[in-house]
């Protein structure tokens, strides 16, 4: 099944091949070019630099967490700031895990790819499913300290999902690692 969902994402594969090309200033002159001894390659930064600008300016922009109340006459507008706290608590919890903030991930690959992947884990039932499976949940539950979910962000390129009209079908992910990066 993943190589169905792999095949139908060829152009989307090289669409993002040739965005990562161009960020990392990797082409090559053609053969005709090449013969020519006053001309050489030379690589432009632009496209790193406007990524890299575009990531800075906007990974430093909290969301804005908006939850509407159901009926804002019966005190439901108290409940729902309450709310909105308890998920910034939650989204900074999350992000208190990482290398990088989740916002800083998200900005990364919508600026890059134009779309995010990534997993949300609730660790409480992480913690169950690897105890009934007869694991080590330790590390689950430590991680567990630092509030009850772990934002996993994967690269869209090593993605591979179907949609359908009602959302979200199947999704495989294939990571692929590279050395250089």
């Amino acid at each position: 099944r993943a190589e169905y969902l792999k095949a139908a994402n060829e152009d989307r594969d090289a669409m993002y091949d040739a965005i990562d090309a161009a960020i990392k200033g990797d082409w090559d002159l053609d053969e005709e070019l090449e013969q020519i001894d006053w001309v050489h390659k030379a690589v432009d930064p632009a496209p790193a630099h406007t990524l890299e600008a575009a990531v800075r300016i906007l990974d430093d922009v909290n969301p804005e967490i908006t939850i509407q109340p159901y009926d804002p006459m019966m005190g439901d507008a108290d409940l729902a700031d309450e709310h909105e706290k308890g998920i910034r608590w939650l989204l900074d919890s999350a992000s208190r895990r990482r290398a990088a903030t989740i916002v800083q991930d998200v900005v990364a690959s919508a600026c890059r790819y134009a779309e995010v992947a990534a997993d949300v884990v609730y660790l409480p039932q992480q913690i169950k499913d690897v105890k009934a499976a007869g694991g080590n949940a330790k590390r689950f539950e430590a991680m567990n300290r630092k509030g009850p979910f772990a934002v996993v962000v994967h690269n869209p390129h090593n993605v591979y999902a179907r949609y359908s009209d009602y959302g979200l079908e199947e999704r495989v992910i294939c990571e692929t690692y590279d050395i250089h990066d």
